[in-house]
C-alpha cells in the first residue's frame, strides 16, 4: 500500500543522501535527505541531515537543526553532533554542555571514550 511505497522512497532517498553525502555533493545529500524525512521523519535521518548541513559549512543550520532535534530526543548522539556544531559556531560553552549531555547519556565505554576526546576540541 501506500505506507510501504512511502517507506521505500525514504529509504532509497536516504542511501542515495549517504551515498552523496560520502562523495561531498552536499546539496544533493540534503535534497535527498529532505525527501527521505517527508516520507519517514526518523532520528536517524533527521540526525544525518544536521550532520550534512554541518559538513556543508553551514554550521548555524545545522546549529539549529539540532537544537530542535534535541528538544525532542535525548539520543547522545544528537548531543554530541549539536557539540560539534556549537564548536563550529565558536560558541564553546554551549559545545561543552552540549558534549557533557552527551557524555553523560553515553553508555557504551568506547563511544564515551570518543566524547571525552572531542570535549578536548573545545577548549582548543
Amino acid at each position: 500500500g501506500l505506507a510501504k511505497q512511502l517507506q521505500d522512497i525514504g529509504m532509497a532517498n536516504k542511501a542515495r543522501a549517504q551515498r552523496l553525502a560520502g562523495e561531498a555533493k552536499l546539496e544533493a545529500a540534503l535534497k535527498a535527505y529532505e525527501i527521505a524525512i517527508a516520507s519517514e521523519p526518523t532520528l536517524g535521518l533527521v540526525n544525518d541531515y544536521g550532520v550534512t548541513l554541518l559538513l556543508g559549512q553551514r554550521p548555524q543550520d545545522a546549529q539549529r537543526h539540532l537544537r530542535r532535534l534535541v528538544a525532542k530526543t535525548d539520543a547522545w548522539q544528537v548531543h554530541a553532533n549539536l557539540a560539534l556544531a556549537e564548536i563550529a559556531s565558536k560558541r564553546p560553552y554551549e559545545a561543552r554542555k552540549a558534549m557533557e549531555r552527551a557524555i553523560a547519556l553515553c553508555e557504551d565505554p568506547k563511544d564515551k571514550a570518543r566524547l571525552y576526546n572531542n570535549l578536548g576540541f573545545v577548549y582548543e
